[in-house]
């Protein structure tokens, strides 16, 4: 996932390729809830997301959204 997202292949993620990735994901999520997963996996705020803060916000943070906007 985390490479198909990286359009420009640089080993991390500009908060653009984040934004547009997750926007064309069907986890039902809203621009206030991918800024908050850019803030929580932007740990070093270099205003690009590496592998390992990818993996640091984890499947929980991602399901949690979408659990939330399917029981809607």
């Amino acid at each position: 996932m985390f490479g198909l997202m990286d359009k420009d292949e640089s080993g991390k993620l500009s908060y653009t390729e984040f934004r547009d990735a997750f926007r064309t994901l069907s986890y039902g999520l809203n621009d206030n809830d991918i800024n908050m997963l850019i803030a929580l996996a932007d740990e070093d705020d270099d205003e690009l997301i590496s592998w390992r803060e990818f993996i640091n916000i984890g499947i929980e943070a991602i399901k949690t959204f979408y659990t939330r906007n399917i029981a809607r």
